[in-house]
C-alpha cells in the first residue's frame, strides 16, 4: 500500500479577524482616499490591490497548512460520492448566509442521512467479507488485518528525524522563553515553615488512640 500524499497550501486565518480592526484599517488605506482624476486604471489597480494585500498581510498573515490525501473507504463507492457532494454543497449554501433556517435545516438533515448510511454501508460491506472468507482461516486474517489497519506500509520514510524532533522543542521553548520575558514571577502566598526531621513508626496502640480520638 503506498502512503497517504501530503500535500500543502497557503490559507488565511479570515474568521478570526476583528472586524472593526479590518474597517479602521480600510478606512486609513489609501482605498478610502481621494483619487485624483488623472490616475489611470493600472494606477487604480495596483493601488487597490497593493493596499489589500498590506491589510491581509497585517491581519490574517499566510500560513501553511498540510493535509494528508489517504485512500477511500474500499466501500466508499460512486452512490456516497453523489451523498458526499451533495451534503458539501449545502455546507457551502448554509455558511455563505448563516441565517437561512431552511438551509440549515437541508444540511443537518443531509449529515445525519450520510452519517447512517455510512454506518449502515460499512458494517455490511465487511460482514459480507469476513462472511466470504469462511473456511479459509489466511483470506480471513487478510480481511481482519485490512479491518484493523495492520497492513499499512509503516516502514516508508516519513519525513521526521531525531534533529527535526529536537529542533522542534528547542523552537517551542524559545519562543515561551521570548514571550514571557519581563514579566515578573507570580507570587507566592505561602510557603511551608517547617518539616519532618524524621520518621517512626507507629505502634499498634498508638494508632487504634488516633483512630479513637478522630472518632470523638
Amino acid at each position: 500500500m503506498e502512503p497517504a500524499a501530503v500535500f500543502e497550501h497557503y490559507a488565511r486565518g479570515w474568521r478570526r479577524v476583528n472586524r472593526a480592526k479590518l474597517r479602521q484599517a480600510l478606512l486609513d488605506s489609501e482605498l478610502c482616499q481621494p483619487v485624483s482624476p488623472d490616475s489611470d486604471v493600472d494606477y487604480l489597480f495596483d493601488t487597490y490591490d497593493a493596499a489589500l494585500r498590506d491589510i491581509a498581510d497585517r491581519l490574517a498573515p499566510l500560513h501553511i497548512i498540510r493535509r494528508r490525501r489517504g485512500r477511500l473507504a474500499p466501500w466508499f463507492d460512486n452512490e456516497f460520492r453523489s451523498m458526499r457532494r451533495e451534503y458539501c454543497r449545502l455546507e457551502r449554501q448554509y455558511r455563505r448566509t448563516y441565517t437561512a433556517d431552511d438551509c440549515r435545516r437541508l444540511w443537518v438533515d443531509a449529515t445525519r442521512r450520510r452519517h447512517q448510511a455510512y454506518r449502515s454501508k460499512k458494517e455490511l460491506y465487511w460482514l459480507e467479507r469476513v462472511n466470504a472468507c469462511q473456511g479459509s482461516s489466511f483470506q480471513l486474517w487478510r480481511s481482519l488485518s485490512t479491518l484493523l489497519g495492520r497492513d499499512r506500509d509503516v516502514t516508508s520514510n516519513t519525513g521526521h528525524s531525531a534533529d527535526r524532533f529536537a529542533a522542534f522543542f528547542v523552537r517551542k521553548i524559545d519562543d515561551i522563553r521570548a514571550a514571557t520575558d519581563g514579566i515578573s514571577p507570580t507570587p507566592i502566598a505561602s510557603q511551608a515553615s517547617t518539616s519532618l526531621s524524621s520518621f517512626r513508626p507507629c505502634t499498634p496502640a498508638e494508632v487504634r488512640r488516633i483512630i479513637m480520638a478522630s472518632r470523638a
